[in-house]
């Protein structure tokens, strides 16, 4: 069996005006492209204290989690982009800006997923891992 060649790399280039417009479509996404009706998540207050340590220079963040299924990274948005802005307001510590996250993912998905998909998660801010990058259930628990 011979080798291919390495796939060319994909470089991030976020608009950073697309995550904004996708926030409103992200319901019908979820619905019509993971099957899911909403999104919960548990200890919201740890997050929303973890990104506002983070937005003011106090910490550093990474947020790690495996993914087993296609429709994780439609829960992560809707975290970031909907549960979290909301439960930071609830809580009466808004966020500086616009929550947003380089989301890695397997190089070989655009070869499956097709040139709009790779298009959109480059200028999402995702980046693109070399080698295979699990990512979990970014709308369940969020800690113990």
């Amino acid at each position: 069996m011979l080798a291919q060649a390495p796939l060319d790399f994909l470089p991030q280039r976020l608009l950073p005006w697309l995550p904004q417009l996708m926030r409103p479509v992200l319901p019908l996404l979820l619905r019509l492209q993971a099957g899911l009706v909403g999104v919960e998540a548990d200890h919201l207050e740890r997050l929303v204290a973890a990104i506002g340590r983070f937005q003011r220079g106090e910490a550093r963040l990474l947020v790690a989690f495996r993914h087993p299924q296609t429709s994780d990274p439609f829960c992560y948005s809707a975290l970031l982009w909907d549960l979290l802005p909301r439960s930071a307001r609830a809580q009466g510590q808004p966020l500086r800006t616009f929550v947003h996250s380089h989301f890695l993912y397997d190089r070989g998905i655009p070869l499956w997923a097709g040139s709009t998909v790779a298009w959109l998660f480059t200028r999402l801010g995702v980046a693109r891992s070399s080698g295979a990058s699990s990512i979990s259930r970014a709308c369940g628990p969020l800690g113990s």
